[in-house]
Formats: C-alpha cells, sequence, structure tokens
C-alpha cells in the first residue's frame, strides 16, 4: 500500500509526461491563432442569435420556472 501511495505522490508531482517545448510564435501561429478566435467567435454569436429567435418563434418566454415555483409553492 505504501509503495502504490508513493507512486502516485511521485506521479503527482512530476507529472507523467514532460512538460512540452512551447510553440514558436511565428506568423503561422498567428494567423492560425486568429482564425480560431474568429470561427469561436462566430459560434457564440450564430447560436446566441439562432436560440434568441427560437424563443421568440415559439413564444417561451412566458413558461419560465417562476410559473412552475408558484404551482408547488400555492400547493403548500
Amino acid at each position: 500500500m505504501k509503495n502504490i501511495v508513493q507512486s502516485i505522490y511521485m506521479v503527482w508531482q512530476k507529472g507523467l509526461y514532460p512538460a512540452p517545448k512551447p510553440l514558436p510564435r511565428t506568423r503561422s501561429f498567428w494567423i492560425a491563432f486568429g482564425l480560431v478566435t474568429l470561427a469561436v467567435l462566430a459560434y457564440i454569436i450564430y447560436f446566441s442569435i439562432f436560440l434568441t429567435a427560437k424563443q421568440d418563434a415559439f413564444k417561451t418566454n412566458g413558461e419560465d420556472l417562476g410559473i412552475m415555483d408558484q404551482a408547488i409553492w400555492s400547493l403548500l
């Protein structure tokens, strides 16, 4: 049991693998970083607009959790 605890402690302290070398900050790195950032922002904006439009189309703003909460507390 003591060997297992020591092994876990050593792995915790040192890690399983050595730290990787950092990527060089070349022009292609920054272009790729910018493209990924733009893709993430486009994803966030698209789905924010999509879900807001879907909620408006289904008129779900009237059926929030407040109605369910009120019904539960009215029973008590």
